[in-house]
């Protein structure tokens, strides 16, 4: 009866401990690894063939480094318009939000303030 009583008091620490994490792991898996930040500049490193190499930004107080990869399908828009390699060149530099996934660093999305009185409903 000893025995069993041993037997049971074990199972129900392996029990217990197997639901603590399990339930850690669903929390930490439920917890959003993506992280928006506003820079006072972000650049956009472009080739010669306006391709884009990296997003840099400055004046960013929550970033934690200054320069990230553009992830592959990365998006890049002006307010509410979506932008075209063409204009990078005339956005890099201006004020903007980067959206990056906080496990691998890359960013999927920046997004240039418009300029005051663009884009406005009147």
């Amino acid at each position: 009866m000893k025995r069993f009583k041993m037997i049971q008091s074990t199972w129900l620490v392996v029990i217990t401990t197997m639901i603590a994490v399990a339930s850690a792991s669903a929390q930490s898996e439920s917890e959003s690894t993506i992280q928006g930040y506003e820079a006072s500049e972000v650049h956009l490193t472009l080739d010669s063939g306006n391709s884009l190499l990296g997003v840099r930004v400055e004046g960013c107080e929550l970033c934690t480094q200054q320069s990230y990869l553009p992830a592959r399908d990365i998006v890049i828009s002006e307010g509410r318009r979506s932008l075209s390699a063409d204009d990078y060149q005339r956005v890099s530099g201006r004020s903007g939000t980067i959206m990056f996934d906080d496990k691998n660093k890359m960013v999927f999305e920046v997004n240039f303030w418009a300029p005051r009185g663009e884009g406005e409903v009147r």
